[in-house]
């Protein structure tokens, strides 16, 4: 029972306040609001035995942004509780702050600082869940970046970069983890239409065990814009692995994208990527391939859909295991006044596992109210 008090609490809080944007010594600030029921048929992520709940999802954010001639700044962050109308024990708060400093230092140099946390209780997309180890538990994700580049002329640039990453978990069934990288390139603008790309990047990941990877590579890439909207990202590249077992690995890497705006109200997004990964829950090399693709197109002035596919296989290989994961996302959003949005969702996600207690078939439909400004 309740679900219910939950859901009219939300609705409550989302209907009282006039909603605004403001500005405060150049800062645009913005807050968002949202209320949504979920039905979720297999919230602990199992292939059989699965329990089923309805799910009152309460989220609020507020993003900042404040820019200059030289320099944009912007900030957002959000809270979402879930409340579970049976499994209480499941009931959770997630959010996620992001940073995001774009400064340009000169005429030729500019430097791009970001960092985004997450605190969550399952993956937010297929390619988490592609790397994730099945079950329901909680994780905390910091991702740092830093890049700088400097034009040496008017087709020459250079990019110097440092990341860093930490997952950390509720659980005693996974080990914490810390990944560190650095790296630098070169880009080389053919046309207007064509740019290439070289790459070195050296990355290590330690689990807490004192366990760990490293990884050497070597790439080059090309993007081209075959219109004003589509374009096309290629990338080819060998890593050098240090493995967690010991083993020296070289292995290939591909990646290429496609993105086209092919009309005002029409996106469309097609990716491949096939690459030895270090990911943070397993500590092993994730030899696998991924394909996704997306769809978003405008049907009316207000009544907006996407729908989105991936497909991986995978396999570790100390452990010998494969994953296979498919997943199929639709959604709809309707603008019901002006700062008013429905929303509609639905997603399937079905794992295939030569480990039994990686398998598992998840379908879940959501409906909400969202408040944007």
């Amino acid at each position: 029972m309740k679900r219910i008090p939950g859901l009219l609490l939300a609705l409550l809080f989302l209907a009282s306040p006039k909603g605004y944007s403001a500005e405060w010594n150049g800062i645009r600030l913005t807050p968002t609001a949202g209320v949504s029921e979920i039905y979720d048929d297999n919230i602990t992520f199992q292939k059989e035995d699965t329990v089923s709940d309805f799910i009152t999802s309460m989220r609020g954010g507020l993003s900042a942004k404040y820019e200059t001639e030289l320099a944009t700044v912007k900030l957002d962050g959000s809270l979402n509780y879930e409340l579970f109308a049976d499994r209480s024990e499941f009931d959770n708060l997630s959010g996620k702050i992001g940073a995001d400093w774009s400064q340009e230092l000169s005429e030729h140099d500019r430097l791009r600082v970001k960092d985004d946390y997450l605190r969550a209780d399952e993956p937010r997309t297929f390619a988490e869940a592609f790397n994730r180890q099945a079950g329901r538990f909680g994780y905390q994700t910091n991702s740092f970046a830093a890049d700088y580049t400097h034009d040496f002329n008017s087709r020459w640039s250079g990019v110097a970069r440092y990341s860093n990453e930490f997952t950390i978990f509720s659980t005693d069934l996974y080990e914490d983890s810390y990944l560190n990288g650095i790296g630098a390139g070169a880009v080389y603008h053919d046309s207007p239409e064509t740019r290439f790309l070289i790459d070195y990047d050296f990355k290590t990941r330690d689990f807490s065990s004192d366990i760990d990877a490293t990884t050497h590579t070597l790439s080059a890439g090309v993007r081209h814009y075959l219109t004003r909207q589509l374009y096309v990202d290629g990338k080819v590249g060998l890593d050098f692995i240090d493995a967690y077992d010991g083993r020296d690995l070289t292995k290939p890497l591909f990646q290429a994208r496609l993105t086209d705006e092919l009309d005002e109200i029409t996106a469309v997004d097609v990716a491949f990527e096939k690459e030895y990964s270090m990911n943070a829950y397993t500590a092993d090399i994730f030899d696998h391939w991924q394909i996704s693709s997306s769809l978003r197109r405008e049907l009316t002035r207000r009544l907006r859909s996407a729908v989105s596919l991936f497909y991986g296989e995978g396999e570790y290989l100390a452990f010998d295991r494969h994953d296979d994961l498919g997943g199929v996302g639709a959604s709809l959003a309707y603008d019901l006044a002006k700062d008013w949005q429905g929303i509609l969702r639905y997603t399937l996600t079905n794992v295939d596992s030569t480990q039994v207690s990686q398998e598992y078939r998840k379908n879940v439909v959501q409906l909400g109210l969202v408040w944007n400004f």
